[in-house]
Order: structure tokens, then sequence, then C-alpha cells
């Protein structure tokens, strides 16, 4: 009868753990899996963990998915613990498409963290 005890109330503590990530994620989760720029529960969790805005990597990644450019969680939520603003490398790579310009994501960060301003390179 204990290990039966034992063995429910370790599977009731997986549930809520399940539970509390789904209810903290999961709209999250959700809005760039309907998108097109799909994140797993283990990066939103990683984000989380390291102190990063997930809804701002989230954001940023599903507007550059769907402007084309293939940018990994892992990739903004470097830039942004190197101190970048991944908002302007974003607002620098969209400005630099419609200008026609070749701008790589990592050229992109390179000019972001040295401080010379993507939009003042743009204009």
């Amino acid at each position: 009868m204990t290990l039966q005890l034992i063995v429910f109330g370790i599977i009731n503590l997986i549930m809520i753990i399940l539970m509390i990530v789904v209810m903290s994620f999961g709209a999250t989760w959700l809005r760039a899996w309907a998108l097109g720029a799909r994140v797993t529960f283990m990066e939103l969790i990683a984000l989380k963990l390291k102190g990063i805005s997930v809804r701002k990597i989230v954001d940023v990644r599903i507007t550059l998915i769907r402007s084309g450019f293939n940018v990994s969680v892992d990739d903004l939520s470097a830039h942004h613990l190197a101190g970048g603003d991944v908002h302007m490398v974003m607002q620098g790579l969209l400005k630099a498409k419609e200008k026609n310009i070749d701008l790589s994501f990592d050229q992109a960060c390179a000019l972001d963290l040295q401080d010379k301003g993507i939009q003042k390179k743009m204009n």
C-alpha cells in the first residue's frame, strides 16, 4: 500500500509540474506554432531560467521567420545575453531586406554589438 501511495504521489507531482509549464508557456508556444515559428517548451524554459524575456524573443523570432529569416531561439538569446538588442537587429534586418541590402543575422548582430546602430547604416 505504501509503495502505491509513493508512486501515486510522484505521478501527481509530475502532472502538477507539467500543468504549471503548460500554463506558463502554453499561449506563447501555441502562438509561435500557429504562426510558423515553432519553439519547444525546453527552449522556453531555458529562456526563463536564463532570465530572458520569453515573449520578446518569441515575438522577434515570429517576425523574422515570417519575413523569411531563419533565426533560432538560441541565436536570439545568445545575442541578447551578449548585451545586444534583438529588436534593433530585427528592425535592421527588415529594413535591409526592404532596401535589397544583403545583411545576414550575424552581420546585423555584429553591427548592433559594435554600437554603430543598424538604423543609421540603412539610412
